[in-house]
């Protein structure tokens, strides 16, 4: 409700939420776990794309994209190759009326 993209995890004591960051109208999240268990995050919202994986030191978030005049959609998608590399696919809205857009491909590293 408020905007936060929260991390939950559920241990032998409840639950455990921790705040990957602060968005303003978050609209998509996708969540992968690596080999190790690390967790790794793609969400969306209108202005952009962002990535986010838990390193030692906390959350480490990444612009992936920045919205300039045409607003991002509400679908985002996040798989990790063998290597570890995030690859993220995520829609452009290119038109509203009627609904027309296109899917867009991100790799980080």
């Amino acid at each position: 409700e408020n905007g936060d993209v929260l991390y939950g995890v559920r241990g032998a004591e409840g639950w455990t939420i921790e705040k990957v960051a602060g968005e303003r109208y978050p609209a998509a999240v996708a969540l992968v776990l690596d080999g190790r268990g690390v967790p790794h995050l793609a969400f969306a919202n209108r202005e952009g794309i962002r990535y986010a994986m838990r390193g030692s030191n906390g959350w480490q978030v990444q612009n992936v994209a920045i919205a300039a005049t045409r607003p991002f959609g509400s679908r985002v998608s996040l798989a990790l190759d063998p290597e570890g590399t995030p690859h993220i696919a995520f829609y452009e809205l290119t038109r509203s009326q009627p609904l027309r857009g296109v899917v867009v491909y991100a790799e980080t590293d």
